[in-house]
């Protein structure tokens, strides 16, 4: 797995060896750099802007068609998916619960900082009226993009 992100700090990099995983992760503050080192059996996890993920992605593509690239909520963001060319596995994952889905088919922009501003102001007002926000358990969402830049969730097992 290879974590990529504009100004990877010191902090990030302790935060993810101290997670002890089995899976070696390198880290890069520059696209340069680990496009230089990418291998096909690799993985790039960006958690940097979504302006910046588009043009690591357009980069990557220009030489490693097949590697998946992998985001947080950056994937579902209007300014990723009008900037990059969107080819080979490209993924994005959120927490969520399990109204994001339906929510997300009626709303325009449906990203999942749109959703997390939506679900505040309910609680919020479940809240001032004397009720009890949602329970409802989180779980993380994967989503694939398409081409056109559409998302596609994916069932986790």
């Amino acid at each position: 797995l290879v974590v990529a992100t504009h100004g990877f700090s010191e902090v990030y990099r302790r935060d993810m060896e101290s997670l002890q995983l089995t899976i070696p992760i390198l880290s890069y503050s520059t696209s340069t750099a680990m496009l230089a080192e990418l291998q096909a059996a690799d993985a790039v996890f960006y958690l940097g802007a979504p302006d910046a993920a588009a043009d690591l992605l357009n980069h990557l593509r220009a030489t490693e068609s097949d590697i998946p690239f992998w985001m947080g909520p950056q994937g579902a963001d209007p300014v990723f998916t009008d900037r990059a060319t969107i080819t080979g596995p490209v993924y994005w994952a959120i927490w969520t619960d399990t109204a994001y889905n339906s929510w997300s088919e009626s709303q325009a922009p449906a990203t999942p900082s749109a959703y997390l501003t939506y679900r505040a102001a309910c609680s919020a007002l479940a809240h001032s009226a004397g009720h009890s926000a949602s329970s409802e358990p989180w779980r993380v969402q994967i989503s694939s993009l398409s081409p056109d830049g559409t998302s596609h969730p994916l069932s986790v097992k």
